[in-house]
């Protein structure tokens, strides 16, 4: 399942819309995957003022693969535009391993999804 956090008027309400979502009963263990450390700030923040979680943060897509392999977390949010893997790679990746493909994530970025790339 692949939630996109661009519906909204603006990335930053589409952000808040899809987070407001997230409870700490359902996903106690989230994994942040963005290149920029302030992007992971903002969502490690929203999501510790909303509730209890345990967050994991990587900052690359090869470094999400290795941490959701590891870790299983219940929920990833994950930026599309990364250098080196980009989060298409690391979907691809997560839904090809048996243990990582029943994973929800939150697709966060700015860039215009296709109706192909949004089914994904």
């Amino acid at each position: 399942m692949v939630l996109s956090s661009q519906a909204a008027d603006t990335p930053q309400e589409g952000l808040l819309a899809a987070l407001s979502k997230v409870t700490d009963d359902r996903f106690p263990n989230v994994l942040v995957v963005d290149d920029t450390e302030d992007a992971r700030r903002l969502i490690r923040r929203i999501l510790q003022a909303q509730g209890n979680y345990t967050i994991l943060e990587a900052n690359n897509g090869r470094q999400a693969i290795e941490i959701a392999r590891k870790e299983l977390p219940d929920l990833v949010i994950l930026d599309l535009m990364m250098p080196e893997l980009d989060g298409f790679g690391v979907l691809d990746a997560l839904k090809s391993d048996p243990n990582t493909a029943p994973i929800p994530v939150i697709v966060v970025t700015a860039k215009e999804l296709t109706r192909t790339r949004n089914d994904a």
